[in-house]
């Protein structure tokens, strides 16, 4: 259990450096009133944490032993670009349940068919 904090400790430290940087990034901005360049900053600020919980969350169940570094990538970009485009879209009023299906579905065979290309290398 030691083992896995010691594996976990840098980036949870960067998680909570990200958490305090945000919370004052988001509190001392109003999305209606700032400029798209501080709202892609936003996004971006956002999918570093979600790129970070879930680093900590593979390997913490222990999956990133018995996944390649490959794969434990392609896992986490994933999820990144599946949280931040579903935010997007909902932050623009454009969000639907066909959308996110669309999104999810796409960035799903888009994982799978990398996956398999890595594999036939």
């Amino acid at each position: 259990m030691l083992k896995d904090f010691r594996q976990n400790y840098p980036a949870l430290a960067a998680l909570v450096a990200l958490l305090i940087f945000g919370a004052g990034f988001f509190g001392m901005t109003h999305p209606s009133s700032v400029s798209s360049l501080v709202l892609l900053g936003g996004f971006v600020i956002f999918g570093l944490g979600v790129y970070l919980i879930t680093l900590i969350v593979l390997r913490a169940s222990g999956l990133s032993g018995r996944l390649s570094a490959y794969t434990q990538r392609l896992i986490t970009a994933g999820t990144v670009l599946a949280v931040v485009v579903l935010l997007a879209l909902q932050s623009l009023g454009q969000l639907t349940p066909r959308d996110a299906g669309a999104v999810l579905l796409l960035i799903s065979a888009v994982c799978i068919y990398l996956a398999k290309l890595q594999i036939t290398r």
